[in-house]
């Protein structure tokens, strides 16, 4: 419906005092994995920061040579509330901030891996309720088990408390490895959600083969165990697979592969954040074998689940009256191969684990080692629209996880019986800004504000402004354009603005600093030369030989562009970036 305009004025000025803190927690990734292999790049072992604090709209990699610290399918980390990375964990180590084992974090979990735990979602890591000192970090142990579905099961659930005020600001494990529950349970699928209070929090953990599910709730007095969750022998089977809730809390999916003789299953409940209580069960079970550890995600809005099926991505509609009825395939594996640096070897690519990430796209790693993600770039959307951008982000070192986070953005659940703390959802205003690749004038705007705006105004910086929740925006012409996002509920208001700079014909109108980032340096196979702070109108990048000779030239597109270098001899390049007139850097690498 429509808004009268005087109410659209007076709840989009609302002051926005008592309103939540941003909570970042989520906005720094640390990726890699170390492989036995014979390679010879040493940046393929290291670690690879995927940093979203910076930006919203083109987030940064780049090469972490300072660790040796490596995930293989167990990854969690955590940042402060303002993003600031704090530390991660891989199933054995905690490594802080400083790239080093954080003290008495060592040999926290026991894996039979001496390069990281295989659980997907073994762990996770939440801030304490009330202190914003204090980390607490769940992690589930397994051990080999002797049945017909599963070779392997959860053993127990331990939680330690990392206080961030000690060792000069990197933390110390003040408490290990406390244990919180004891049994056979399933194979990872750790996942917590925001109490109905907006300040605690839930976990739950499937049981192996008693059609339970174990639930921690945290409160500022510590963990404590609940009764368990009985859903009934039909709506539970264990193996591997993952878990989540949807962003606004009100539902929570699992995946599971059994086996090729039992098959694979999806399982959709409603969830009660006041109670922890899991009802309406659905159950959806695939052909045998149809996938071997797929993994689970739901859109921003909550309306969109995803199944990540090994060589399939399906959307299922969570609005519809008919969830399984709306089961849309969105993307099929395009069998994309690259070539293991120093071997004869392939790498290929699938749909193993995925996790929205503070762009609002969601992000999918392989089974397998590589060194590329795979995005849903509109996960809002229906059907194809949602965008499945295969192999879309090129990573400086292998990987095969993506970190395991809740949405650390959920506030209260107004008007409900455990709303009594007095926390209100006052609106924060984000967004991301995304440039056609065909119509360098024509942008895609996303809404990624958080705690329930009702009310949205954009202004585009050219007189043209929208209501709309995602608009489309075509400029008329290259500037410098103010673009800003007011949303608003009845509890306030908050403004972002961001300075758009599209092909400026001058050097007046350039940005102070046009961030240019280049890796790896020295390169062998691959160059990646990411563009930020800038979206050019027809840039390229020309690469030189120390002689002088250009040996390559390209179109230059705003984030993460992808050169090809294998071919080339060794030496010293210099590279120049242009849009027009305008330069827009230069600089030196090397290639091996």
């Amino acid at each position: 419906m429509s808004i009268p305009s005087y109410l659209l004025t007076i709840l989009l000025s609302l002051s926005c005092i008592g309103s939540l803190a941003a909570q970042l927690h989520d906005h720094q990734w640390m990726l890699g994995f170390t492989t036995s292999m014979n390679v010879p790049e040493d940046t393929l072992r290291g670690k690879t920061v995927f940093n979203f604090l910076d930006s919203l709209d083109l987030p940064t990699h780049y090469y972490e040579p300072r660790s040796d610290y490596t995930f293989w399918r167990e990854n969690s980390s955590i940042s402060d509330k303002h993003g600031n990375f704090l530390f991660s964990f891989n199933g054995i180590h905690v490594e802080d901030a400083g790239f080093n084992t954080m003290s008495n974090g060592d040999e926290l979990g026991v894996t039979l891996e001496d390069f990281g735990s295989s659980l997907i979602q073994g762990s996770i890591i939440l801030p304490y309720p009330d202190n914003d000192s204090l980390y607490l970090l769940f992690h589930l142990e397994w051990e080999y088990f002797d049945s017909p579905i599963s070779d392997v099961a959860g053993k127990s659930v331990f939680y330690s408390i990392i206080n961030m005020n000690q060792n000069n600001g990197l933390g110390n494990v003040v408490t290990r490895r406390n244990k919180i529950i004891e049994g056979i349970l399933d194979f990872g699928k750790l996942t917590a959600c925001r109490h109905a209070n907006g300040r605690d929090w839930w976990i739950l953990v499937p049981s192996y083969d008693d059609y339970t599910y174990k639930r921690i709730l945290v409160t500022p007095q510590g963990p404590q165990l609940q009764s368990d969750i009985i859903v009934g022998a039909e709506f539970h089977r264990e193996g591997f697979g993952s878990a989540c809730f949807s962003p606004d809390g009100n539902f929570y999916v699992k995946s599971t592969f059994e086996g090729e003789k039992e098959g694979s299953f999806l399982y959709i409940y409603n969830f009660g954040r006041r109670t922890g209580i899991l009802t309406q069960p659905i159950e959806y079970t695939f052909g045998k074998g149809y996938f071997n550890a797929g993994s689970v995600s739901i859109s921003p809005n909550s309306q969109f689940l995803y199944l990540c099926a090994t060589d399939s991505i399906f959307q299922f509609d969570l609005n519809a009256s008919d969830i399984i009825a709306s089961k849309t395939l969105v993307a099929v594996n395009d069998g994309y191969t690259e070539l293991f640096p120093g071997t004869n070897f392939l790498l290929g690519h699938d749909f193993c684990v995925s996790q929205l990430a503070p762009d609002g796209k969601i992000y999918i790693s392989s089974w397998a080692p590589n060194r590329v993600l795979t995005t849903i770039d509109y996960p809002d959307q229906k059907g194809v629209e949602c965008s499945v951008n295969q192999h879309s982000v090129h990573l400086p070192t292998l990987n095969r996880s993506v970190p395991n986070h809740p949405n650390y953005r959920l506030g209260p659940l107004d008007g409900s019986p455990a709303d009594t703390l007095g926390i209100n959802n006052v609106p924060l205003a984000r967004f991301r800004i995304d440039q056609d690749t065909l119509e360098p004038l024509k942008f895609q705007f996303v809404n990624l504000s958080d705690y329930e705006p009702v009310l949205l105004d954009w202004r585009f910086g050219d007189g043209n402004q929208s209501t709309e929740d995602d608009p489309s925006h075509q400029y008329s012409t290259p500037g410098v354009y103010e673009v800003c996002l007011t949303v608003g509920n009845i509890n306030g208001s908050d403004t972002e603005c961001k300075t758009l700079y599209l092909g400026s014909v001058s050097t007046d109108q350039a940005p102070a600093k046009i961030h240019i980032n280049l890796y790896p340096n020295p390169c062998h196979d691959k160059l990646m030369i990411e563009l930020h702070d800038y979206y050019p109108i027809n840039a390229q990048v020309q690469i030189f030989q120390s002689s002088g000779n250009l040996i390559h030239q390209q179109k230059m597109l705003p984030g993460q562009n992808i050169i090809n270098c294998a071919s080339w001899p060794s030496g010293s390049y210099f590279y120049t970036i242009t849009d027009g007139t305008l330069n827009l850097g230069k600089g030196q690498f090397v290639k091996q």
